[in-house]
């Protein structure tokens, strides 16, 4: 099957917006001019590039893939589905025999409608009851029933190697700072985190600040988003991910596949740095090496716990994880339900398989 793949990076706060019109600011709109050609290192012979801005072709794109703009869909949607270019009346006859897949880097309302604006017909697109599944999953508060189906999962079985701490969804800045001032008294430090944000934007460590730093971004969060999450800093000696893709099973319910692990950096404070990008054998030898307590059990663990919570999604996701100094496990400090930068060198290295 053909893919059409984008690289959207606005996709998170554009979920947060719910907004067929979102903007993104003029940051992450050059983010996205910048790394709109991302999909070529793990896009298949034969597949799409599609870029929401106007770029030139880069010189150093595979022959095997080609470059299109939003002005060129209706074309290729002809060569694909052998109809016409300024015909689409009949394109939803050909539904049930779907040629061409779109991979975003996300979805959300506002891809949906430029796509439609730019004549990809309706059957090619999630339904919005899909988005607001994908808006409500996305928000830092699933975390909460996941680490409970974890702990469920787990039940008797002996796993001292598993940290299970749940964060704590606040819809007031005073609560959250009660919260705070409690765990401060006891000398723990907080993450707050807005409910949707992404590379460790939307991120406020509390080590080092005052009352009076914190409490206006927590207002500014909770009265754009609704509420803010509070969780406790842990004693963090490495950030790492496990990726997924989540696909129908037989009889049409969610079957989470495991792909592999992904390491990446991010600051103290939570911000995102960079990823490795070894193949998944190294990175495992490398967590390891690291004294990272890796279980099947946990990854079994996870694998319960997406399907039981994802709902109607279906798509690439990474649950990001992290190991203490002692090699212990959270085994979900956040799940990004999109592709992310640790699954590119996964899906690179299975295209060479």
């Amino acid at each position: 099957m053909t893919a059409i793949h984008i690289f959207n990076p606005e996709t998170d706060y554009a979920l947060a917006s719910f907004s067929p019109y979102y903007t993104p600011p003029a940051s992450v709109i050059k983010l996205r001019k910048d790394r709109a050609f991302t999909p070529m290192s793990f896009a298949k012979p034969g597949d799409y590039i599609l870029t929401l801005d106007e770029l030139p072709t880069p010189a150093d794109l595979p022959a095997y893939l080609t470059h299109i703009n939003l002005k060129d869909i209706p074309c290729l949607l002809q060569k694909v589905l052998n109809t016409s270019c300024h015909e689409n009346a009949g394109w939803h006859t050909i539904s049930d025999n779907k040629k061409i897949n779109i991979i975003p880097w996300g979805w959300n309302p506002a891809l949906k409608h430029i796509l439609a604006q730019a004549g990809v017909p309706e059957y090619m697109l999630p339904s919005d009851n899909y988005l607001k599944n994908l808006r409500d999953i996305s928000h830092r508060r699933t975390t909460i029933p996941f680490i409970d189906h974890i702990h469920t999962f787990l039940g008797e079985v002996n796993c001292q190697d598993v940290i299970l701490i749940h964060p704590q969804e606040f819809t007031d800045a005073e609560s959250a700072i009660t919260h705070y001032l409690n765990n401060n008294n006891k000398g723990e430090q907080l993450f707050f985190k807005a409910p949707w944000s992404s590379s460790g934007r939307g991120i406020l460590f509390t080590e080092e600040l005052e009352l009076h730093h914190i409490l206006p971004w927590l207002r500014g969060i909770i009265r754009r988003q609704g509420s803010i999450m509070g969780e406790i800093a842990l004693d963090k000696k490495v950030d790492f991910a496990s990726e997924w893709i989540i696909i129908d099973n037989n009889e049409g319910e969610p079957e989470a596949k495991f792909l592999g692990y992904s390491l990446f950096e991010a600051s103290r404070r939570g911000k995102y740095h960079s990823n490795y990008g070894g193949n998944s054998s190294e990175i495992e030898s490398i967590l390891k090496s690291k004294g990272v307590k890796l279980s099947p059990v946990i990854i079994e663990a996870q694998k319960y716990a997406l399907e039981t919570v994802c709902g109607e999604y279906r798509g690439y996701c990474g649950i990001d994880m992290l190991a203490d100094t002692t090699g212990r496990i959270h085994p979900c400090i956040e799940i990004n339900w999109r592709i992310t930068m640790g699954l590119i060198p996964l899906l690179s290295e299975q295209n060479q398989d």
